[in-house]
């Protein structure tokens, strides 16, 4: 057998497994439509950068685009999920399963999972070493003062657009963290870039949080923590900064 012939059929094997995988998500997705009333019911994996569930739906038919990061999820937290997302539709008041958030927010699904995101991050410069300013650094003083604990997990990295709308962003479910590089410049003090760093590192330790409820009541809390935290906000608005934070 040639080279290309191995990898046609690796390719073939991969596109099958996916096809089966696919089938099993039809038929979890359809179980759970069935108990609210859904007729007509079809699922499949899409490669997104995000970790999302999309659909459309009417009164009896719906059509979900799941991100394949879960495509190796114990089927038990692939089927609560959709009669969680289901039970929503149809206005019943339903939790998020307790189950999934303990397998999305498990050190080994970021592990497995991060690499595959980073890929996708088209804006990252994949390196936490600017032109002029170091964010492992920002990270050391961080931790050198308290304010954080290290994460063997946590990647820190430049983006490669500068952005005054946005000075950062994070993943929580990944560990990723994005400073934009509007920030990376002499003229920018050290202790704004550690604060705008630490600002994404509180998103994370606030956690996954998917009725979005958390943030806004412990992320100020935190923040106050940062010795220089009137003096970094000051100086963020006298640049033209407007946000702090995105959360995906």
């Amino acid at each position: 057998m040639s080279r290309s012939e191995f990898y046609a059929g690796s390719e073939k094997m991969s596109e099958e497994n996916d096809m089966e995988k696919g089938l099993d998500l039809n038929k979890i997705a359809r179980k759970a439509g069935e108990k609210h009333g859904f007729v007509w019911v079809t699922a499949e994996f899409v490669d997104l950068k995000e970790l999302k569930l999309k659909w459309k739906r009417s009164s009896s038919w719906a059509e979900f685009s799941v991100s394949d990061y879960f495509k190796d999820a114990p089927e038990d937290v692939i089927s609560v999920i959709f009669e969680h997302l289901f039970a929503r539709m149809v206005g019943e008041s339903s939790a998020f399963p307790e189950n999934a958030i303990d397998w999305l927010t498990s050190s080994e699904f970021t592990k497995n999972k991060q690499p595959t995101y980073l890929r996708r991050s088209k804006n990252l410069s994949m390196s936490s070493q600017g032109e002029e300013k170091n964010l492992e650094q920002a990270y050391e003083r961080l931790i050198e003062i308290g304010l954080v604990n290290r994460n063997l997990l946590l990647f820190l990295s430049w983006t490669k657009k500068p952005s005054k709308k946005l000075t950062g962003y994070c993943s929580v479910l990944m560990y990723v963290i994005g400073i934009s590089s509007a920030l990376d410049n002499s003229m920018v003090p050290d202790f704004v870039v550690d604060y705008c760093l630490y600002h994404e590192i509180c998103v994370l330790q606030i956690g996954f949080d998917p009725n979005e409820e958390m943030l806004d009541k412990h992320i100020h809390k935190l923040l106050k923590k940062h010795p220089q935290w009137k003096d970094a906000e000051t100086w963020l608005r006298c640049h033209g900064f407007l946000r702090m934070h995105k959360i995906l």
